[in-house]
């Protein structure tokens, strides 16, 4: 059951997995794939140089930008 609140679309949780290559697949015929991911980040600035270290919990790793 969909529940809308303009211009959002607001549905139950769904919990699933999927292969990369399905999601590749959808993707060429012209899905959208869009995800929600629990985020982290530190931003280290000094001048002009940013270091930013996103922790993402469900993946269980840190990426530095």
């Amino acid at each position: 059951e969909w529940v809308t609140d303009s211009p959002f679309i607001i549905s139950p949780r769904i919990t699933f997995e999927v292969s990369v290559r399905l999601l590749g697949g959808l993707m060429a015929l012209g899905y959208t794939i869009a995800t929600i991911l629990k985020r982290s980040s530190h931003v280290f600035s000094y001048d002009h140089i940013s270091v930013k270290i996103d922790w993402l919990e469900q993946l269980n790793r840190r990426y530095v930008q």
